[in-house]
């Protein structure tokens, strides 16, 4: 049993997504030769903004499986059998894939270049939590309708960002709040 306090239950009917994660020979256990896993939480509700909710998925099962993994593959969860569903990441240590629905998200195609340029992730890898207050970070958030004339301009504020030391999530945050506020 573990010390956590908190098991995470994939909700199998209502998750919008699901993954698989192939094990490296070493990280098998008997005849279990992969593991799967959905992205809600079988008692919470799922996030209203399914794209966001996606890479904050991604992000985390690579982050925490990547190491002990061949490949890990994302799905939408048709609930009409596992050959319906569509694949929509498809990464590894050294190489990516990402269909059609998602290859155009900027912070899920950075994301995985950085996979891709570090050769992986191990857990001791994992980002560090940084702990902020809101007001240490709204003078790099501007809001307002014509700040940016199309996505191409936020995403690239957004890796400025990022470069400079804003915290990943926060910049992912305010990208996916900015787009569908300002419908970019």
């Amino acid at each position: 049993m573990s010390n956590r306090g908190f098991k995470f239950v994939g909700d199998r009917e209502l998750s919008t997504y699901r993954h698989a994660i192939i094990l490296k020979p070493e990280y098998r256990i008997g005849n279990v030769l992969d593991l799967e896993g959905y992205n809600k939480h079988k008692n919470h509700a799922e996030p209203v903004d399914k794209v966001k909710a996606f890479v904050d998925y991604v992000s985390r099962i690579v982050t925490g499986n990547l190491y002990k993994a061949t490949v890990i593959e994302f799905y939408t969860n048709s609930r009409t059998g596992k050959v319906n569903d569509e694949r929509l990441l498809y990464i590894t240590s050294g190489s990516y894939e990402i269909g059609p629905r998602f290859n155009h998200i900027q912070p899920l195609i950075d994301f995985c270049e950085r996979v891709k340029a570090n050769g992986g992730i191990k857990p001791e890898d994992k980002p560090k939590k940084v702990v902020s207050t809101k007001t240490d970070w709204d003078s790099y958030f501007k809001y307002g309708k014509g700040i940016y004339k199309n996505l191409q301009e936020l995403q690239t504020y957004c890796r400025l960002l990022v470069n400079s030391g804003v915290p990943q999530g926060r910049v992912e945050g305010y990208f996916f709040d900015v787009k569908a506020k300002y419908d970019l």
